[in-house]
């Protein structure tokens, strides 16, 4: 690789990392293969290497902050013969731009409804996440753990079936992070819920209802045309009611409750659905 590139700063990287086998360059290098795989790390050598003192820099952080915010950027979407440096560093802020997004809304005091001498109530503003609700949460959980794990590839298909709100998160994250989301619907469901999937760029197979009726047969038959779909290849199936990635996405949630209460959280409530962010807020709050 060396000789056919002719690289300086690969160069500099194999001598400091063979010239000084110490335990910490040892850990370093097998760290960097396990995270980029050999052929990313070349291609992002590559690229640093065009680039000026300034721009190396801030690519450096940008990792930085990938690796410790567990941001995947899917790098075989650039192959070495058509890399782009600036389409590179844009799809980077693309995502982190719009991932920020997520979750730490604002936490605000009841004062007027309340009855005199309450303990204080305190409401969590999760309806200003980017669609509309704490479920983009668990969607960018779901869905960037997936992509870090090898589950699911850039460019395959996120399948689930959904009543709404949950399809609209995860069509939001699929289109940031590079995947196809197909929403298993229904009629039974608010035609709005289908046309925001749908406005995210979402494939969504709408499964007939009885008259609008939403019954147990119709969940069933919803689920039985996702397992169908999930049978194709590169299809990753997001598992709603049973991922552990969905208890991880809502830790955030309790964090930044004992973080914007310094601390003084004595009763967490919360609707239920599938139980999630009730139990994934909690397991924050303890954390914390």
């Amino acid at each position: 690789i060396i000789n056919s590139t002719g690289l300086n700063f690969t160069r500099i990287l194999i001598v400091l990392f063979f010239a000084f086998p110490t335990i910490s360059f040892i850990i370093a290098i097998r760290l960097l293969l396990w995270i980029f795989y050999l052929e990313k790390l070349i291609m992002i050598i590559i690229v640093i290497r065009k680039w000026k003192k300034t721009i190396r820099l801030i690519i450096a952080i940008l990792f930085f902050i990938r690796y410790v915010y567990r941001y995947y950027f899917p790098f075989k979407l650039f192959h070495l013969s058509v890399l782009n440096y600036k389409n590179y560093f844009n799809y980077i802020l693309h995502i982190m731009n719009n991932l920020s997004a997520v979750g730490n809304t604002p936490i605000v005091k009841l004062n007027k409804i309340v009855p005199d001498n309450s303990a204080e109530v305190w409401i969590k503003l999760e309806g200003l996440n980017p669609t509309g609700s704490y479920k983009d949460r668990m969607a960018a959980s779901v869905l960037q753990n997936a992509l870090q794990r090898g589950d699911v590839n850039v460019g395959d298909k996120v399948v689930e079936y959904t009543g709404g709100s949950t399809g609209t998160a995860l069509a939001y994250a699929s289109a940031v992070l590079g995947l196809n989301f197909t929403a298993v619907f229904s009629d039974a469901f608010s035609k709005t819920k289908q046309q925001s999937m749908e406005a995210f760029g979402a494939q969504v197979v709408v499964v007939k209802s009885e008259d609008g009726n939403i019954t147990a047969d119709l969940f069933e038959r919803m689920k039985n045309k996702a397992e169908e779909l999930v049978a194709q290849p590169g299809t990753f199936y997001v598992n709603q009611f049973g991922s552990p990635d969905i208890k991880k996405g809502y830790m955030t949630l309790g964090r930044e409750i004992v973080s914007q209460l310094d601390g003084n959280v004595d009763v967490l409530c919360s609707a239920v659905g599938t139980g999630g962010a009730l139990m994934g807020s909690y397991a924050g709050i303890e954390e914390s």
